[in-house]
């Protein structure tokens, strides 16, 4: 049986690149995270459609715009037809 490709997508709220270890900053210790951007995939160049969190995620997880899914603020939930991943 041929192995599965997997994708483990790690989101937290008001990370900077600087505070781990894997983008060279010296003197923070992310071991866990370091292995996982060794062994994978690390993004040295991403780029966001809103600043605020909750309509970023909203958008990553419809492939829509805040604007278009409903979401444009924190405290407001996707149109309950869209479908998400």
């Amino acid at each position: 049986m041929a192995e599965a490709n997997k994708i483990v997508l790690i989101m937290v709220d008001t990370q900077r690149a600087d505070y781990l270890g894997c983008y060279g900053t010296p003197g923070m210790k992310t071991p866990n995270l370091d292995r996982l951007a060794e062994e994978g995939i690390r993004f040295d160049e991403a780029y966001c459609c809103q600043p605020v969190c909750g309509p970023a995620r909203s958008a990553m997880f419809t492939g829509e715009f805040p604007h278009i899914n409903s979401s444009w603020g924190n405290t407001m939930a996707i149109n309950r037809l869209t479908r998400t991943l």
